[in-house]
């Protein structure tokens, strides 16, 4: 009887322990290898974005954040600018070790209008918060850089919004 316990045992823990393995994936795996033929930088990426919207596409770029508290988005550069790669649900997490690595992320682009109202309410937020934004300096001044290019690009193009894309990335492989 104490040896049949003890295989159950055994055999509850292996199988739990395959279950929780093969859920654990990082960003370092995803299934088959990225088409590296043509992959854009994020500048010629965001050209031609609105035509795909929905798709699964490629982008190339620096990792210049990583969540500190999920792990489950990202942000690359190209030097100029930055987008957003939020982990889909092939990816559990994006290792903090990625920032400062050139990576491959493929995923479906997704798209998202970000009104002049509410470019207004982050801006009032960053100034009624100035020490939460001392605490992540960099990353918030960059945020609100992009904020104020944001309301740059809805007066230049006489809009009412800012297209945001991002992309539900299902791979990723370090480029450099």
């Amino acid at each position: 009887m104490n040896t049949r316990l003890r295989i159950i045992g055994i055999t509850t823990f292996l199988m739990a322990f395959v279950f929780t393995a093969c859920s654990l994936s990082t960003a370092g795996d995803g299934g088959k290898e990225l088409n590296k033929s043509h992959v854009p930088g994020i500048s010629q990426f965001l050209e031609e974005a609105a035509s795909n919207v929905g798709e699964e596409v490629t982008i190339k770029g620096k990792v210049s954040w990583v969540c500190e508290s999920s792990g489950r988005s990202i942000f690359i550069t190209d030097g100029e600018h930055y987008f957003r790669i939020n982990a889909g649900n092939d990816i559990t997490y994006f290792d903090k070790e990625l920032e400062g690595s050139t990576v491959m992320v493929s995923g479906v682009l997704n798209k998202s209008e970000i009104t002049s109202e509410r470019l207004a309410r982050a801006e009032e937020n960053a100034a009624a918060n100035p020490e939460r934004h001392e605490e992540r300096k960099d990353h918030c001044n960059n945020k609100l850089h992009n904020v104020h290019r944001m309301q740059e690009w809805i007066s230049a193009n006489d809009q009412d919004y800012y297209p945001d894309y991002t992309m539900e990335a299902k791979r990723l492989e370090v480029a450099e």
